[in-house]
């Protein structure tokens, strides 16, 4: 019986950038590379200026790119050329693989197929314990960032207005995001999207704060560094209160820590995400914070309850309505959190590894609501 070609993968993609070329081959380049996959068989394209380099360093094999001749093959192209030497017919290829170069390719005989959103290598859900280390290690940094924000927060005091100052001068969320991209710089960390909002802007999920930092208002912090030299992320977030709360905020935040440890201790192997994030979405209701939409936006718990964390911000799993089961070795968030507009938001987030018969948490951070 003749055997069938098996599909080929394929991925043109910067590996500074992407993280499905960057977790398979292990090379980071600013310009986009061509690896392919045809069973076993695994190997990476590169140009003269990254051939030795990726020879030294990468996981798959490497081969160099050829250099197209005739004007056939130059009208061909040198990746058109690499694919038709491997005879390669079909291929899946990412969501996100390029529109043009797909064209190509079907001009040229090759099929190219995008497989669903939204990682092309679904392996990479379940950390080895290198991983999960290097996760810890972006994890504790994220942390480190977290208690220099609260030391200046902290440290700070309202003027007669009510406007936080620190050092005599005003304590902005800007300042705050400079001193924390600085922080974590040094560390060998990019800080990306910090989130550090107070206030109405609470309110926002993913507001990142501007403007000044008043007394008697909660802070959002929310941090999820990634280190240069992994490509690994942390991410943490507590919610701190600088002043006096009122009982009603007080009562907020008490009901999104224990949903969140009501979830914790639902976190194990073989736990689907979907049933998670209902059980969250219930318990709130339950306790009188629903979901509410009005003119002005969506309030209540209005996002997820968490994702996967490696190589993105944001990968499988997914724990939400159509989250999955999660298996041993997942590395996830779970953050509950609820936001109206009168009171404000809270959201409490750790990253833990999922265990055979529960969860081992990364974040060591209290939970304990911190009036500063």
């Amino acid at each position: 019986m003749k055997k069938t070609a098996a599909t080929a993968k394929l991925i043109f993609a910067s590996g500074e950038k992407d993280a499905d070329i960057y977790y398979t081959t292990g090379m980071s380049t600013t310009d986009p590379f061509l690896y392919l996959e045809q069973g076993r068989k695994k190997v990476m394209f590169a140009s003269g200026l990254e051939c030795s380099r990726a020879k030294k360093i990468a996981k798959c094999g490497v081969e160099a790119l050829p250099t197209p001749n005739t004007d056939a093959e130059k009208k061909m192209g040198a990746i058109i050329m690499a694919l038709l030497k491997k005879k390669v017919k079909s291929a899946s290829v990412p969501y996100d693989f390029p529109t043009g170069l797909s064209q190509k390719l079907a001009e040229y005989g090759i099929k190219t197929t995008a497989v669903q959103w939204p990682q092309f290598f679904m392996q990479r859900a379940v950390k080895t314990e290198r991983e999960i280390r290097m996760l810890a290690h972006s994890q504790e940094v994220a942390q480190q960032a977290i208690e220099e924000a609260i030391e200046i927060i902290n440290a700070s005091r309202p003027d007669k207005s009510g406007r936080l100052l620190f050092d005599n001068k005003p304590l902005t969320s800007e300042f705050l995001h400079q001193r924390i991209a600085g922080f974590l710089s040094i560390r060998g960390f990019e800080a990306g999207e910090t989130i550090i909002c107070s206030g109405d802007d609470t309110a926002m999920p993913h507001a990142r704060g501007a403007g000044q930092l008043m007394q008697d208002r909660q802070i959002i912090l929310d941090i999820f560094p990634q280190s240069i030299s992994t490509r690994y992320y942390g991410d943490v977030t507590r919610t701190v209160f600088k002043g006096e709360p009122s009982r009603e905020f007080v009562r907020m935040y008490e009901t999104v820590k224990a949903v969140q440890q009501g979830c914790l201790d639902r976190l194990r192997d073989g736990a689907v995400g979907s049933e998670l994030y209902s059980y969250a979405a219930d318990e709130f209701a339950a306790k009188g914070y629903p979901r509410k939409t009005t003119k002005a936006g969506l309030f209540g718990f209005t996002h997820s309850l968490g994702h996967g964390l490696g190589l993105d911000i944001h990968e499988e799993p997914r724990l939400s309505p159509v989250g999955g089961r999660l298996d041993a070795g997942n590395v996830v968030t779970v953050e509950p959190g609820l936001y109206y507009p009168k009171i404000g938001g809270v959201r409490i987030e750790d990253a833990v590894v999922v265990t055979k018969n529960g969860h081992r948490n990364l974040t060591r951070l209290s939970k304990e609501l911190l009036i500063l």
